[in-house]
């Protein structure tokens, strides 16, 4: 039985970790969108907020578009929920080069003065679960 019970704990621990892991590398960002590029496959969207400025893809094919209600659109703010590479967060050399590409064209580099996030968790193609603001008092003004 207490082979049983530490087992259960062990495997508890290792999903604790787990989840603190997953939610340490997202940010919800308010943040206005710049741009937008179109790959094959992918929209690039370029966005700046008070911390600086962003970039992520997101893929052009949506499944359950019913949750994603609006439409972005440029000059306009949201709020982002953006995922981070894990690879972002160790040690890394400042002479190391990164790249990132999307359907074979690279959108991003490490000596881009913009952040990189893998993915946007609120957005299905070009439909996000939030409404854009014109003006907000949390934004940055242009």
């Amino acid at each position: 039985m207490k082979k049983l019970l530490a087992i259960f704990l062990s495997f508890l621990g290792i999903s604790i970790f787990s989840q603190s892991s997953q939610q340490e590398n997202t940010i919800n960002l308010i943040a206005r969108v710049e741009k937008i590029d179109s790959t094959n496959n992918s929209y690039i969207i370029y966005i700046k907020s008070k911390p600086g400025k962003a970039i992520f893809s997101v893929s052009k094919v949506c499944n359950n578009q019913e949750e994603y209600k609006y439409k972005i659109q440029k000059g306009k703010l949201y709020s982002f929920r953006l995922k981070k590479s894990l690879s972002i967060y160790g040690h890394q050399p400042k002479e190391r080069f990164d790249k990132e590409l999307v359907d074979n064209k690279i959108i991003w580099t490490s000596k881009m003065k913009r952040t990189f996030y893998e993915d946007c968790l609120n957005m299905c193609s070009l439909y996000i679960d939030n409404v854009g603001k014109q003006n907000s008092k949390l934004a940055y003004k242009r």
